[in-house]
């Protein structure tokens, strides 16, 4: 909304038109998503404590005990999270643009998915099956995966499959749908797996939109993005405004959600943030990378998997208790000690993210730099006087 009546008012050419605008407005949706959840945090708090509490009620005996003392924590948290970013991109957000339209869409639909699920655990005792878990989050990607797919072919050249290090290695086409579902789907569970102790997710997601706050400002402007050799998708910086919100959003949530937590994220939180990283990756271009950027998420989801496999086809145990943060609690680690070994990978693989991403820039780029002196010296070479006499 402000960034329409600005444009109104001073116009496309004024100085704090175009990428700086953008850059202040991301500071100002961080700045107004943390505020808002710190003031609002206190009454949410106590509203959600008459209505949505924490069901203790893992299969396990052992964890039951572990967290006992948090069966009386008011969970789907996520919500103050959401309304914080909603109202942030309603006042500074560019609702205009597609990519926010989507981002938009897919937090909602994601935030539906789970606060179902929560609303189930406190009636039932029980959540939703994992099976139709998987099928309301696939049935929210797909849209967002069509959507995003349809805005980046009719910008034409934005369906590369890039790969840092090395760059563009072909293009997807139609095969992105798949590839986009994929990943929104995975990045939600792996957030919602990783959200088991006091402020374990909330901290890793920062580290990881951070770094990924830095990857869509860069794609979205075209000198910026031919400079570090990566695609730029037109339209795609408004993005930098909603993750900026999320940031601030997640921010000021983990002053209630730190040890000890007075509310949980839930899976209201946890799906719609996780998917967002992952809307963040397929915007961007950058699938792999983030794969570097959430090490500890794709970590957490990999414990689960081999755990499964190993007691199906072994029928032993890998680990004491998956996903991996409940093994070193099994351990005797107290909470906070794996909180913060978590935190610390955590703010390891965005910084290893970080590092791949600008390295990549500079070797793609100076190789297109190699590239093109090489071409430049063969014209020069085939019309010089001397060629033209050999011939």
């Amino acid at each position: 909304m402000l960034a329409w009546l600005y444009d109104a008012l001073l116009g496309a050419d004024h100085a704090l038109s175009g990428s700086t605008l953008l850059v202040w407005r991301a500071a100002a949706a961080f700045l107004l998503a943390l505020v808002v959840v710190l003031l609002a945090g206190p009454r949410t708090i106590v509203w959600l404590r008459a209505r949505v509490l924490d069901q203790n009620n893992s299969p396990s005996a052992r964890l039951r005990e572990l967290h006992a003392a948090k069966s009386l924590t008011p969970t789907m948290g996520g919500l103050l999270v959401l309304v914080a970013i909603a109202l942030a991109m309603l006042l500074l957000g560019d609702l205009t643009n597609h990519y926010v339209q989507i981002g938009l869409l897919l937090l909602i639909g994601m935030g539906i998915v789970g606060v179902l699920d929560d609303l189930k655990k406190v009636v039932t005792g029980r959540g939703e099956s994992p099976r139709a878990k998987l099928i309301g989050q696939t049935l929210v990607a797909i849209p967002v995966a069509l959507a995003v797919y349809a805005q980046q072919a009719h910008a034409g050249g934005s369906l590369a499959c890039f790969v840092p290090l090395v760059g563009s290695v072909g293009t997807l086409g139609v095969w992105f749908v798949p590839l986009a579902v994929l990943v929104l789907v995975g990045s939600c569970n792996s957030v919602n797996l990783t959200d088991g102790l006091d402020g374990l997710a909330a901290g890793c997601l920062l580290a990881a939109l951070a770094v990924l706050a830095i990857v869509v400002g860069i794609c979205g402007d075209v000198e910026w993005a031919a400079h570090w050799g990566i695609p730029a998708i037109a339209g795609a910086g408004e993005t930098l405004v909603l993750t900026a919100a999320a940031i601030g959003g997640v921010l000021g949530f983990l002053w209630f959600n730190r040890h000890p937590a007075r509310i949980f994220l839930g899976d209201t939180g946890s799906l719609s943030l996780g998917a967002l990283l992952g809307y963040l990756a397929i915007v961007s271009r950058q699938e792999v990378l983030v794969a570097i950027v959430c090490g500890v998420f794709v970590v957490e989801t990999l414990s689960v998997a081999v755990q499964l496999a190993s007691l199906r086809w072994r029928g032993r145990r890998v680990f004491l208790c998956a996903p991996l943060h409940h093994h070193f609690q099994f351990r005797g680690w107290s909470e906070t000690r794996v909180v913060g070994h978590f935190w610390l990978a955590a703010l390891t693989c965005a910084a290893l993210g970080g590092i791949v991403f600008f390295v990549s820039g500079i070797a793609i780029g100076r190789h297109d730099e190699l590239r093109t002196a090489a071409k430049l010296a063969e014209r020069a070479e085939s019309t010089s006087p001397s060629s033209s006499i050999r011939q």
